[in-house]
């Protein structure tokens, strides 16, 4: 029997809370001892977000419930209570408390991101996900019933949002995507676009403003640099490079999802018949359920939405009996099998989390990677300069995957504390690669790395804090399917697009399967595509709006998306008032 990986955690100056699997751990950060636990539900938490030493906690899973825990103290003995529950109209990526305490942000796959007041009125509390009746009535052709909105809708993006973050001074929320955009809004107003940090050509996954220079951002994805950006202007102080230093520390191994289209319909439009009816079959046969035959128009909208929806849309993705081999054999590489099904021909590379800590005598720039194995770090001055690229990048290696770092204090020493994946650790001891410190810390789930002697090292077993202790003795036993179930590496092969949406951005209709690939010359034999109309109008749109905003540009005119041109010097009325920015004339400091 294994034991579940802690998946999020929180430290304290009194509490520290850890994710493990569905439930919520409660310890106490001066002794270690475990306070309270309580589970969240059926399935795994999927993401979570708490203030330190706030009594509440706020987590959300597959059920599309918004959870708000609440640390109580009744006769002495503290427990754990569920305060309120919301349904939420779709499943969240990202879970994010405001500094104040008051507002939940969630960020959801369709590319939204909506705020929630802390202690939800009665009205908007949910036992549970509401379900439709058949009764009910359905508007126009393909036309499905929508849920309503409970929070206050922020701002939207057209594709999946990967990482948001919200600047020292909570008035502009930074947003990244799929497609290689980074937006610079207003908050809460963010229908109102500040900059744009445009230079990225994969996905971004991970964004971070350094306490140390407010004005700076750090992006990453799928890219082979980290982008250090200058948030207030848009622009692009310098890139680091900092494949080839993770590359050989990735342990755990995943590519872009290998799509495989049903067939169309004569004229393009929408699936053949036939094509409808097998995906009817395959869905039923994976949900194990009987579902009602969708009529025409379910089935077109259906089809435009996994075209050109979020990575991980299920029903569209097969793979061959060759590349299924070919997963499996790469899987087994991995220790734990990938849920999400993957070409196995190509690696992705995926920055999962960015940080920064002040040593006194340098400040630091920590992140992580999807299936590494190590921490790397870098130093950055407060402002940045234009040699970014020989930057040296510096490695921790611990041995196994980690999955989640939180940076902190210990002993009066910046310390970070590293959930690492001890399942991984537990079926690599059987290979002959496994290292005397990985089968030496088989097991443990979180490791301390402290900054000693002008670098960062792992602390030693006689410098381990109560916690640590505490932590690491902690277990929640579960099976090699409910690990799978957790999918700690999805990111790997949900963000990378597949070579069809490729395609479709760079306006190719030319359907790339590798099936269709000439093994030793690797030329297509793809056969012709019907025009795909998504495609051709996202390019059509995107060179209009080159064209508005170089018109406006030469007429001295500044530009919105969607808001007509109005001089550059105009005066902002006074029912809109803009947030300053940190080192503005007025701005608060």
């Amino acid at each position: 029997m294994l034991h579940y990986p802690i998946r999020y955690m929180r430290i304290g100056h009194l509490y520290t809370v850890t994710i493990v699997g569905s439930h919520i751990q409660i310890f106490s950060t001066e002794t270690g001892k475990f306070v309270t636990s309580v589970s969240t539900g059926p399935g795994p938490v999927r993401a979570a977000d708490a203030v330190s030493d706030s009594p509440r906690i706020v987590t959300t899973g597959d059920d599309k419930l918004l959870k708000v825990w609440q640390l109580r103290d009744a006769d002495g003995e503290l427990s754990l209570e569920l305060e309120s529950t919301r349904e939420i109209p779709k499943k969240s990526s990202e879970v994010h408390i405001s500094a104040d305490g008051m507002t939940i942000l969630v960020s959801d796959k369709f590319g939204d991101i909506s705020a929630y007041p802390m202690e939800a009125p009665a009205f908007q509390e949910a036992a549970g996900p509401s379900t439709a009746t058949a009764e009910t009535p359905k508007v126009g052709r393909g036309s499905v019933e929508e849920k309503p909105r409970i929070g206050t809708l922020i701002l939207g993006h057209t594709s999946v949002i990967t990482a948001f973050t919200l600047t020292p001074c909570n008035d502009f929320i930074i947003t990244g995507d799929r497609d290689e955009h980074i937006r610079v809004s207003w908050y809460p107003m963010g229908y109102n676009i500040e900059k744009y940090c445009l230079g990225h050509k994969k996905y971004v996954s991970a964004l971070h403003i350094p306490l140390f220079s407010r004005t700076t951002l750090i992006s990453g994805g799928g890219d082979p640099e980290l982008f250090v950006w200058d948030w207030t202007s848009g622009t692009l102080s310098g890139r680091i490079p900092v494949m080839d230093t993770v590359r050989p520390m990735v342990r755990v191994k995943g590519g872009r999802q290998s799509y495989k289209r049903f067939p169309r319909r004569p004229d393009g439009q929408g699936l053949s018949r036939k094509s409808r009816s097998a995906k009817r079959t395959r869905k039923m046969a994976l949900t194990g359920a009987a579902a009602s035959t969708p009529n025409d128009g379910d089935d077109d909208m259906e089809d435009d939405e996994e075209d050109g929806s979020q990575a991980g849309a299920s029903l569209d993705v097969e793979m061959t009996e060759d590349k299924a081999e070919g997963s499996e054999k790469e899987a087994s590489t991995s220790q734990l099998p990938l849920p999400h099904k993957f070409d196995p021909h190509e690696d992705s590379f995926v920055i999962a989390k960015i940080d920064s800590i002040s040593t006194g005598e340098k400040n630091l720039i920590i992140f992580s990677a999807v299936g590494a194995s190590a921490l790397f770090y870098f130093s950055l001055s407060s402002d940045p300069s234009p040699r970014l690229s020989s930057t040296s990048i510096h490695v921790v290696d611990l041995g196994s995957p980690i999955l989640d770092f939180v940076v902190s204090d210990h002993h009066g020493r910046p310390a970070v504390w590293v959930s690492t994946d001890n399942t991984w650790n537990h079926q690599s001891e059987k290979e002959e690669e496994a290292s005397e410190a990985n089968v030496a810390s088989s097991g443990a789930l979180i490791r301390l790395v402290h900054w000693f002697d002008g670098k960062l090292v792992e602390a030693a077993a006689s410098d381990a804090p109560p916690l640590l202790l505490g932590l690491n003795s902690a277990f929640i036993a579960g099976s090699p399917a409910e690990i799978a179930a957790l999918e700690l590496y999805a990111p790997l092969s949900m963000l990378p697009k597949s070579r069809q949406e490729e395609a479709d951005d760079a306006g190719d209709e030319t359907l790339i399967d590798r099936q269709e690939l000439d093994e030793t010359h690797g030329e297509l034999s793809a056969p012709a595509k019907p025009p795909n109309r998504k495609a051709i109008k996202k390019i059509a749109g995107r060179a209009n709006t080159k064209v508005r905003l170089e018109k406006a540009k030469e007429q001295g005119l500044t530009l919105g998306v969607g808001s007509p041109a109005v001089p550059a010097d105009a005066t902002i009325p006074e029912t809109v008032k803009r947030p300053r920015i940190e080192g503005e004339a007025g701005a608060d400091i």
